[in-house]
């Protein structure tokens, strides 16, 4: 009897361990910007929520920052592959000539990019592929500035 119990809990321990695994997987990665010397730079660890620099299973969200510093976020040269991008109204995001944003949507189905704010792309690239609904969702009258590649 208590080996069957034990098994049950072992069982409902693991469950649990793979639950959690699986809402780590497809964290929500959150700009904040504003770290000393690197304020809009995409590639510094203490410009997001989580100390990290998003990558391929994160969901990356750049909010309106107006009220903290006006620090957007600023690619400057080949970032990090992330699952999706959802750029807020009010928010913005810049990609330099050398700047390349990869998003590769297959782990979390969804859009692309979906864009509330602007994108300033300024001669770099954008590659987008494997999302389950359509690649680049656009707000009424949103629109990316463009001089590089889609």
């Amino acid at each position: 009897m208590a080996s069957s119990q034990l098994t049950f809990f072992v069982k409902i321990i693991t469950v649990v361990h793979l639950l959690l695994f699986c809402i780590c997987l497809h964290a929500q990665t959150i700009w904040e910007g504003g770290t000393p010397g690197f304020e809009q730079d995409w590639n510094q660890a203490r410009n997001w929520n989580i100390d990290r620099v998003p990558g391929e299973f994160d969901e990356v969200i750049i909010p309106n920052v107006t009220t903290r510093g006006h620090y957007y976020s600023v690619i400057e040269n080949r970032i990090i592959e992330i699952a999706s991008l959802f750029i807020q109204s009010g928010a913005n995001l810049t990609i330099k000539p050398l700047g390349i944003l990869s998003i590769d949507g297959e782990t979390t189905y969804n859009y692309g990019i979906y864009l509330q704010g602007q994108i300033f792309l300024e001669g770099g690239q954008v590659d987008i592929r494997n999302t389950g609904l359509v690649k680049i969702l656009l707000d009424e009258n949103k629109e990316i500035f463009d001089s590089g590649n889609i």
